[in-house]
């Protein structure tokens, strides 16, 4: 199976330069996030809903 190669984003090429200045900062492309839920939470549909995400969003498949 042969991969598909994408070029990066403007917003990627942005991260890239920034840490090729300032190679010490290693926390410029980290992006945190925090969610509350209530009620119950169904671990298995969770997963299947992010792994739909991931598969859809050809974004999340890069690797540097």
């Amino acid at each position: 199976m042969e991969k598909i190669l994408y070029e990066l984003t403007n917003p990627q090429k942005n991260i890239m330069e920034l840490q090729r200045v300032n190679p010490e900062n290693e926390s410029i492309a980290h992006i945190s996030a925090a969610l509350k839920l209530d009620g119950v939470l169904d671990i298995d549909i969770l997963k299947k809903t992010l792994n739909i995400i991931i598969q859809k969003n050809d974004s999340y498949h890069i690797r540097l």
